[in-house]
């Protein structure tokens, strides 16, 4: 072949390459918005709930096509919340708590073909043959959960690998035939969009999570500090009530000594007046302990 047939054939090449490059990053860009506007919709939700994870199960439309699958699961400290098409709340706890003991807590744990990892999920492997796996909190087992079910892919070799040669010779017209193998239990692979989204989701839940608590902890020390408001309060309305009520009964005890015995009733009032205070003095201690 002439060298300028060989220059312009290098050249349609490099201008295909950049082309198909150009169009690939254009895809993934596209992809990324797509996903960034579901996530920014749900973070709104989740925001606005009293508890934030409820923005993912009462939004499940937006929830599955975060990474476009087919089902989804939301397990916060044992309760399971199953969104689309999945495995039976048993199984989805079951793979929860398998999740659990391998520790996946710093990056999505993700996978296109589940029961290769996890034989269990044959049992289920038309519905979660692929699974992408967020861990929400370091204490509890508690993730998200996205599935995809099983695509049956027939994979086309230039021959049977587990072929076995007889007699030491091989046949030119059938050594080489086409050998063909059904690929199952694989799911379509997740994106890295899609990963990539997960990951700022779960970010963007921490951040959700320690502003939760750092609202917590302001309630909780404005609550102290009304309860010691409260405190000096009861300690100083107990003790401009105790006096008045002393004096009550100091002078209803100096007038009793005063009056005529010979005048009964006088004296059962004045009695009367100092079993009141005395009464009223220990509701006082009474409220003062209550508080």
């Amino acid at each position: 072949m002439p060298p300028h047939v060989r220059n312009a054939c290098d050249f349609i090449a490099q201008i295909m390459a950049m082309m198909i490059g150009a169009r690939t990053r254009s895809a993934e860009t596209a992809e990324r918005m797509m996903r960034h506007r579901i996530e920014t919709h749900l973070l709104a939700r989740m925001a606005a709930e009293a508890r934030f994870i409820d923005g993912l199960s009462r939004n499940p439309d937006d929830t599955l096509a975060l990474v476009d699958a087919n089902g989804a699961a939301v397990i916060i400290e044992g309760t399971c919340t199953l969104l689309g098409n999945t495995p039976t709340e048993s199984q989805v706890l079951r793979l929860a708590e398998w999740l659990e003991a391998r520790d996946h807590h710093e990056i999505p744990f993700h996978t296109e073909n589940l029961p290769g990892v996890f034989p269990e999920a044959e049992a289920y492997s038309s519905v979660a043959s692929g699974l992408l796996a967020m861990s929400i909190s370091q204490l509890h087992p508690s993730y998200v959960l996205w599935f995809r079910p099983e695509v049956v892919e027939t994979v086309t070799w230039g021959g049977d690998p587990t072929k076995t040669m007889h007699g030491g010779r091989i046949n030119p017209r059938k050594s080489f035939e086409d050998w063909r193998e059904q690929v199952r239990g694989h799911s379509v692979p997740w994106t890295p969009a899609a990963l990539e989204t997960v990951r700022s989701l779960s970010n963007a839940i921490t951040g959700i999570v320690l502003r939760k608590a750092e609202e917590m902890a302001a309630l909780t020390e404005e609550l102290r500090r009304s309860n010691r408001e409260l405190e000096a309060f009861s300690y100083s309305v107990s003790h401009d009530l105790r006096a008045p009520f002393r004096h009550i009964v100091g002078y209803a005890e100096l007038l009793k000594e005063e009056t005529d015995t010979s005048n009964p009733l006088a004296r059962r009032y004045l009695d009367t007046i100092i079993e009141s205070a005395f009464s009223a003095g220990r509701l006082v201690d009474d409220l003062l302990n209550f508080s």
